[in-house]
């Protein structure tokens, strides 16, 4: 019986390979399969007054967006902006309260944000859940 297993493997290896010899057709090319990182790590950006921040690589997930603004009392806003979308996710008075948190749903992507912040120094963290 281990013998039979053994010729039924061995011709089945030479079925999946093409066969052997001078005669046999080349092999199949494998095509590359990027990998996908399941561990997602934390993205601080930071910055004084309004800006928008470069693009950065978001996979798809839910994230906490985490932030701080310090300075003279003004309107703080973020929006994040994913392919064509643009989403207002913080909209707060600093002092009060001078930090926060939401959660955003990606849909993975180039990703950027836009902070308006006259007068304040601020960070934002977007952390996976």
């Amino acid at each position: 019986m281990r013998r039979l297993v053994a010729v039924w493997m061995f011709a089945l290896s030479l079925t999946l390979l093409g066969g052997c010899g001078s005669n046999s057709a080349a092999p199949l090319a494998r095509t590359p399969v990027p990998l996908r990182s399941t561990h997602h790590v934390a993205i601080t950006v930071a910055g004084v007054g309004s800006k928008v921040t470069d693009y950065f690589a978001l996979p798809a997930g839910m994230y906490q967006l985490a932030w701080k603004a310090h300075g003279e009392l003004a309107n703080f806003e973020v929006y994040v902006h994913q392919g064509d979308e643009r989403r207002l996710f913080i909209t707060e008075l600093p002092p009060s309260p001078p930090s926060g948190e939401t959660q955003y749903d990606s849909r993975g992507g180039r990703t950027s944000l836009e902070v308006h912040a006259s007068g304040l120094s601020w960070t934002i963290t977007i952390s996976p859940l």
